[in-house]
């Protein structure tokens, strides 16, 4: 039906190549598929090792790069840019694509707890940038685990600004 399977790896995989590669096999022989997309577990990245693990092991797209306590562009860009190996200096085949928007950011209390309308209104500018530059909104949703009682609300009018066209 169109779907991607993503690799999300786990903790202790970012600067481990031989664990991150044993749990791409793994998936892969379970869904008899290989996997390209994905992104690291809690945020965990170590510039001068993981995107290299990455490239190695033939991903396309990484999601990791983004703020666990505010939206934004992490990578500094709403757009898709290539992963540069800053000791050999050169471009890498890795695609990088800034999670600009995560749950666990903006409820729950760990690193804020914004109502629904603050949230939004937190989210738009994020939206606008991305429409105005043909950019990727990257939204990252951690399904049953997040104890906001109106998340399902936020999801709905967050996509339909998503999907708003002007």
């Amino acid at each position: 039906r169109g779907h991607i399977v993503g690799f999300h790896p786990g903790y202790l995989t970012y600067n481990d190549n031989n664990k991150w590669t044993s749990q791409k096999k793994y998936i892969e022989n379970f869904i008899n598929e290989k996997v390209y997309e994905g992104r690291q577990h809690m945020l965990q990245y170590n510039i001068n090792v993981t995107p290299h693990i990455w490239n190695q092991n033939n991903m396309k797209i990484d999601y990791t790069l983004s703020y666990p306590d505010k939206v934004g562009f992490r990578n500094g860009t709403c757009r898709p840019i290539f992963q540069y190996d800053l000791n050999k200096r050169h471009r890498m085949n890795l695609i990088s694509i800034s999670t600009s928007i995560m749950d666990f950011g903006l409820f729950g209390g760990k690193y804020n707890d914004y109502n629904c309308d603050a949230a939004l209104e937190l989210c738009k500018p994020i939206i606008d940038v991305c429409r105005r530059y043909n950019g990727s909104l990257v939204i990252l949703m951690h399904t049953g685990k997040n104890n906001f009682k109106n998340i399902n609300f936020f999801y709905s009018e967050l996509l339909k600004l998503a999907c708003k066209t002007n």
